[in-house]
């Protein structure tokens, strides 16, 4: 009997040390619309649009804890189907409430991330910038989770404001979107992302951006919008600790019974 509880008690420690490191640490997940109001903007956020031209989707995002965070979800779709798509994410920490300097930067080829189909938005509005135009195309999309785990751990100062941004290098013909975020329908649309016009991937510095405002640059519909992404990883190691005193406490009252 000690050894069935012994071996139940090693499998509820393997399962939390498996749940705490996956832990959704900051989550904003896609809106896909509902019934009279089916609506998923998805703004082109991408580093070869045309010859000289980029438009580079960010959105800020904060933890209140020590954490690391070890894994990046997000939701986004191809307007057209792209070609050899390289995914960048990329965190600056932030200056007058806007991207500062860049702090860490990812590189992924579609090949080495966990895409999954994740719903389809009907009559949605895929927006893109063409840097003299905007355009938009009322379609059904389909809405694509992407997940990766970081090569290396980032840890953020707790309570400081960060932005991330997640954009697509396409070789060849095609369009990547990232999709908004709305934390409730109807409004207040209040979300802070920035589009930026003119990102250096190399130095990540800028000087051109706007609010993403559907009336000035499409990263948001009727108002300033957030953007679809989650943060995943391990909390700071109180939660932990408290996880291994309960385990701990647990066997000590078992082995008093026996």
């Amino acid at each position: 009997m000690k050894k069935v509880i012994t071996t139940l008690i090693l499998c509820v420690s393997l399962s939390c040390a498996t749940a705490v490191a996956d832990a959704i640490l900051y989550s904003q997940q896609p809106w896909l619309g509902e019934a009279g109001h089916e609506f998923s903007i998805t703004s082109q956020s991408q580093i070869n649009i045309g010859d000289d031209y980029s438009a580079v989707v960010f959105d800020n995002w904060q933890v209140n804890e020590d954490v690391s965070i070890t894994g990046i979800r997000w939701w986004g779709a191809e307007y057209e189907e792209a070609d050899n798509i390289t995914f960048h994410i990329v965190i600056h920490d932030s200056v007058d409430n806007k991207p500062g300097d860049l702090v860490a930067v990812w590189e992924f080829d579609i090949s080495e991330v966990n895409e999954t189909y994740y719903g389809t938005a009907t009559t949605s509005t895929d927006l893109y910038h063409t840097g003299a135009s905007t355009y938009s195309t009322a379609r059904d999309l389909t809405i694509n989770q992407y997940s990766v785990a970081l090569p290396d751990a980032f840890v953020p100062t707790a309570s400081e404001e960060y932005w991330i941004g997640i954009y697509a290098e396409v070789d060849g013909a095609g369009f990547w979107g990232w999709s908004d975020y709305i934390s409730q329908y109807p409004g207040p649309f209040d979300g802070d992302a920035i589009k930026i016009l003119d990102y250096n991937p190399a130095t990540g510095t800028y000087s051109l951006y706007e609010e993403c405002d559907i009336w000035h640059t499409p990263c948001g519909w009727a108002g300033t919008a957030d953007t679809a992404f989650e943060l995943t990883g391990v909390p700071e190691p109180g939660t932990i600790v408290m996880i291994i005193a309960g385990l701990a406490t647990l066997v000590g009252t078992i082995k008093a019974r026996s």
